[in-house]
Protein backbone atom coordinates (compact mmCIF):
# COMPACT_ATOMS: atom_id res chain seq x y z
CA UNK A 1 0.00 0.00 0.00
CA UNK A 2 0.90 3.65 -0.07
CA UNK A 3 2.20 5.66 2.85
CA UNK A 4 -0.68 7.75 4.28
CA UNK A 5 1.79 10.53 5.16
CA UNK A 6 2.87 11.15 1.56
CA UNK A 7 0.87 12.73 -1.23
CA UNK A 8 0.21 10.35 -4.11
CA UNK A 9 1.99 12.61 -6.59
CA UNK A 10 5.30 12.82 -4.68
CA UNK A 11 8.11 11.19 -6.65
CA UNK A 12 10.51 9.21 -4.52
CA UNK A 13 14.08 8.25 -5.31
CA UNK A 14 16.38 6.29 -3.04
CA UNK A 15 19.91 7.64 -2.67
CA UNK A 16 21.99 4.51 -3.16
CA UNK A 17 25.79 4.42 -3.31
CA UNK A 18 25.62 3.60 -7.03
CA UNK A 19 23.25 6.52 -7.73
CA UNK A 20 25.49 8.94 -5.82
CA UNK A 21 28.62 7.68 -7.58
CA UNK A 22 27.06 8.54 -10.94
CA UNK A 23 26.60 12.15 -9.78
CA UNK A 24 30.25 12.62 -8.80
CA UNK A 25 32.86 13.62 -11.36
CA UNK A 26 35.56 11.08 -12.16
CA UNK A 27 38.83 11.61 -10.32
CA UNK A 28 41.77 11.57 -12.74
CA UNK A 29 44.42 8.92 -12.01
CA UNK A 30 47.19 11.56 -12.04
CA UNK A 31 45.38 13.80 -9.53
CA UNK A 32 46.86 14.95 -6.25
CA UNK A 33 45.48 16.85 -3.26
CA UNK A 34 45.96 20.20 -5.02
CA UNK A 35 43.70 19.07 -7.84
CA UNK A 36 40.65 19.02 -5.59
CA UNK A 37 40.93 22.32 -3.79
CA UNK A 38 41.59 23.60 -0.31
CA UNK A 39 38.78 24.00 2.19
CA UNK A 40 39.30 26.28 5.18
CA UNK A 41 37.11 25.40 8.15
CA UNK A 42 36.77 27.88 11.02
CA UNK A 43 35.04 25.94 13.75
CA UNK A 44 35.06 24.69 17.31
CA UNK A 45 35.68 25.95 20.81
CA UNK A 46 36.50 24.30 24.13
CA UNK A 47 32.91 23.17 24.71
CA UNK A 48 32.41 22.07 21.10
CA UNK A 49 35.56 20.41 19.76
CA UNK A 50 33.48 17.72 18.07
CA UNK A 51 31.86 20.27 15.77
CA UNK A 52 35.24 21.21 14.33
CA UNK A 53 36.21 17.56 13.91
CA UNK A 54 32.97 16.67 12.13
CA UNK A 55 33.17 19.70 9.82
CA UNK A 56 36.77 18.96 8.77
CA UNK A 57 36.08 15.25 8.31
CA UNK A 58 33.01 16.10 6.21
CA UNK A 59 35.06 18.43 3.99
CA UNK A 60 37.46 15.58 3.25
CA UNK A 61 34.63 13.16 2.70
CA UNK A 62 32.97 15.58 0.28
CA UNK A 63 36.12 15.61 -1.82
CA UNK A 64 38.35 18.47 -0.68
CA UNK A 65 41.99 17.76 -1.45
CA UNK A 66 43.30 19.69 1.54
CA UNK A 67 41.49 20.86 4.64
CA UNK A 68 42.90 23.59 6.85
CA UNK A 69 41.30 23.83 10.29
CA UNK A 70 41.14 27.37 11.63
CA UNK A 71 40.90 26.68 15.34
CA UNK A 72 41.98 28.09 18.67
CA UNK A 73 45.15 26.83 20.39
CA UNK A 74 43.00 25.45 23.21
CA UNK A 75 41.40 22.81 20.97
CA UNK A 76 44.25 22.20 18.54
CA UNK A 77 45.87 19.31 20.48
CA UNK A 78 42.50 17.59 20.91
CA UNK A 79 41.71 17.79 17.19
CA UNK A 80 45.20 17.09 15.88
CA UNK A 81 45.11 13.64 17.45
CA UNK A 82 42.14 12.64 15.30
CA UNK A 83 42.65 14.66 12.11
CA UNK A 84 46.09 13.58 11.00
CA UNK A 85 45.61 14.76 7.41
CA UNK A 86 44.48 18.33 8.19
CA UNK A 87 46.70 21.37 8.24
CA UNK A 88 46.26 23.99 10.94
CA UNK A 89 45.70 27.71 11.22
CA UNK A 90 45.82 28.65 14.89
CA UNK A 91 43.59 31.64 15.54
CA UNK A 92 43.49 33.99 18.55
CA UNK A 93 41.14 32.98 21.32
CA UNK A 94 39.32 34.51 24.23
CA UNK A 95 38.66 32.03 27.06
CA UNK A 96 38.58 29.02 24.74
CA UNK A 97 36.44 30.65 22.02
CA UNK A 98 37.42 32.49 18.88
CA UNK A 99 38.48 36.11 19.41
CA UNK A 100 37.67 39.05 17.17
CA UNK A 101 41.45 39.33 16.78
CA UNK A 102 41.19 36.32 14.45
CA UNK A 103 39.90 38.46 11.57
CA UNK A 104 43.35 39.56 10.37
CA UNK A 105 45.13 36.18 10.46
CA UNK A 106 42.15 34.50 8.81
CA UNK A 107 42.03 37.14 6.08
CA UNK A 108 45.77 36.74 5.49
CA UNK A 109 45.39 32.98 4.97
CA UNK A 110 42.58 32.90 2.41
CA UNK A 111 44.82 32.76 -0.67
CA UNK A 112 44.36 29.52 -2.55
CA UNK A 113 41.15 28.53 -0.76
CA UNK A 114 38.42 26.98 -2.86
CA UNK A 115 35.89 27.45 -0.06
CA UNK A 116 35.51 28.73 3.49
CA UNK A 117 33.21 27.40 6.19
CA UNK A 118 32.64 29.42 9.36
CA UNK A 119 30.48 28.49 12.29
CA UNK A 120 30.19 24.96 13.66
CA UNK A 121 30.76 24.97 17.42
CA UNK A 122 32.11 28.52 17.65
CA UNK A 123 29.78 29.48 20.54
CA UNK A 124 27.77 32.65 20.86
CA UNK A 125 30.37 34.38 23.05
CA UNK A 126 30.42 38.15 22.53
CA UNK A 127 34.00 38.08 21.17
CA UNK A 128 33.08 35.38 18.65
CA UNK A 129 30.00 37.29 17.49
CA UNK A 130 32.29 40.31 17.00
CA UNK A 131 34.66 38.12 14.97
CA UNK A 132 31.87 36.99 12.61
CA UNK A 133 30.61 40.53 12.05
CA UNK A 134 34.05 42.09 11.67
CA UNK A 135 35.11 39.35 9.26
CA UNK A 136 32.04 39.92 7.09
CA UNK A 137 32.65 43.67 7.19
CA UNK A 138 36.31 43.19 6.21
CA UNK A 139 35.34 42.16 2.68
CA UNK A 140 38.14 39.57 2.57
CA UNK A 141 35.99 36.83 1.04
CA UNK A 142 34.39 39.10 -1.54
CA UNK A 143 37.76 40.53 -2.60
CA UNK A 144 39.15 37.05 -3.26
CA UNK A 145 35.88 35.62 -4.66
CA UNK A 146 35.89 32.65 -2.29
CA UNK A 147 32.64 30.77 -1.77
CA UNK A 148 31.56 31.15 1.87
CA UNK A 149 29.41 28.78 3.91
CA UNK A 150 27.94 30.11 7.15
CA UNK A 151 26.62 27.54 9.58
CA UNK A 152 25.58 27.17 13.21
CA UNK A 153 26.98 29.90 15.47
CA UNK A 154 27.99 32.09 12.51
CA UNK A 155 24.29 32.17 11.60
CA UNK A 156 23.37 32.98 15.20
CA UNK A 157 25.83 35.88 15.12
CA UNK A 158 24.46 37.01 11.77
CA UNK A 159 20.88 36.95 13.07
CA UNK A 160 21.80 39.58 15.68
CA UNK A 161 22.56 42.05 12.89
CA UNK A 162 19.98 44.39 11.41
CA UNK A 163 19.69 43.81 7.65
CA UNK A 164 22.07 40.86 7.96
CA UNK A 165 21.54 39.86 4.34
CA UNK A 166 23.31 43.05 3.21
CA UNK A 167 26.51 41.82 4.89
CA UNK A 168 26.72 38.65 2.80
CA UNK A 169 29.20 38.54 -0.08
CA UNK A 170 28.25 36.89 -3.36
CA UNK A 171 28.58 33.10 -3.34
CA UNK A 172 27.47 32.75 0.30
CA UNK A 173 25.60 29.64 1.34
CA UNK A 174 23.59 29.56 4.57
CA UNK A 175 22.87 26.18 6.16
CA UNK A 176 20.39 26.87 8.98
CA UNK A 177 18.44 24.31 10.94
CA UNK A 178 14.85 25.38 11.77
CA UNK A 179 15.84 27.25 14.96
CA UNK A 180 18.61 29.18 13.20
CA UNK A 181 16.29 29.94 10.28
CA UNK A 182 13.69 31.29 12.70
CA UNK A 183 16.28 33.58 14.30
CA UNK A 184 17.39 34.83 10.87
CA UNK A 185 13.79 35.53 9.87
CA UNK A 186 12.75 36.97 13.24
CA UNK A 187 9.99 34.41 13.70
CA UNK A 188 9.35 31.06 15.38
CA UNK A 189 10.04 27.62 14.00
Amino acid sequence: GTDPHLADDVALELATPAAMQRLLPARPPDAHKGTFGKALVVAGSLPYTGAAHLACAAAYRAGAGLVTAGVTPAIYPILAAGLAEATWLLLPEDRGALSSQAVQPLSENLAGCAGLLIGPGLTQAAETVRFVNQFLDSGSVATQHIPLVLDADALNALAQRANWHDALPANTILTPHPGEMARLCGTTT
